[in-house]
């Protein structure tokens, strides 16, 4: 197969475009995601489309981009998880949040709560801020929806609530949300969500480094690799929860060959710079 590789600043697309010789389709195997622009094309349209349900939809779906949690994760976040946000210090940047319904590993038979195997993610400050201004503004709205079609009933304690009918948000309304609009891909879905998130947070994690070594003359697999594993190690399956030795390869596969364009057309444009 013969593969023309297209790309700009790896940290601003998502995979390589790959301009098809032959008419030979790419390997399956291949990881595809989408560009960060196209996302928030995306995440724009969910916000601000004519729909009284767009706000809530728009933030689930951007807080599992945020934090790379599973769908069911998302809709089984406590209200009660969300520790106020105090006034950051000099090298406070991010916040966390213990989460515990809805995970993997743990649970009891027949568990309504869905309690699993907690553990604690990392999130922005700002992403903490957004969750607490939803939980102090359109949650309680919502809420009072539930308690006056159900009097007398426990108040539920998710933290998503439906505009509808104020109860927590079935999983097939949260996946469809991903299905509505300008997707960034035909196959978009919460789980490749999760993958773009680590693959991301590894690029920007990898690319000062993988520059600074390829800059020198330096050869770019054998310095980056352990740091590939210690951001592996130390940030991303702790956020995933767990992580296959299968997908491991898929990231790094996928971040090698984004550092790769980025040095193949540095080193394109020193070469033309030369010439003049």
């Amino acid at each position: 197969m013969v593969v023309e590789v297209v790309a700009s600043d790896p940290r601003k697309s998502a995979a390589p475009r790959r301009r098809l010789v032959g008419g030979v389709r790419p390997d399956p195997g291949d990881l595809s995601l989408p560009e960060r622009s196209a996302i928030e094309e995306w995440l724009t349209y969910l916000q601000t489309r004519d729909s009284h349900t767009a706000n809530v939809d728009a933030l689930m779906c951007w807080t599992l981009l945020r934090t790379a949690l599973r769908a069911e994760e998302i809709l089984r976040l406590r209200v009660s998880c969300l520790q106020p946000v105090k006034k950051p210090g000099p090298h406070d940047h991010d916040a966390t949040l213990l989460v515990q319904y809805g995970t993997k590993g743990g649970r009891k038979p027949n568990d309504p709560e869905a309690r699993g195997k907690p553990r604690r993610i990392i999130l922005s400050l700002r992403a903490l801020e957004r969750l607490q201004d939803y939980a102090r503004g359109r949650r309680k709205i919502a809420l009072r929806t539930f308690l006056r079609k159900n009097p007398g009933a426990a108040e539920p304690r998710e933290l998503f609530l439906s505009p509808d009918t104020g109860g927590p948000i079935a999983y097939r309304t949260f996946w469809g949300k991903w299905k509505v609009g300008p997707v960034p891909l035909p196959q978009w879905s919460p789980h490749l969500g999760r993958h773009t998130w680590a693959c991301y947070t590894l690029l920007d994690e990898l690319y000062p480094m993988a520059e600074a070594v390829s800059r020198g003359g330096l050869e770019l697999a054998g310095l980056v690799q352990p740091h590939f594993d210690h951001v592996i190690t130390t940030l991303i399956r702790p956020q995933l929860g767990h992580i296959s030795a299968e997908t491991t390869e898929m990231y790094l596969k996928w971040v090698a060959a984004q550092l790769q364009v980025s040095r193949a057309h540095r080193e394109y444009a020193n070469w033309l710079d030369r010439m003049e």
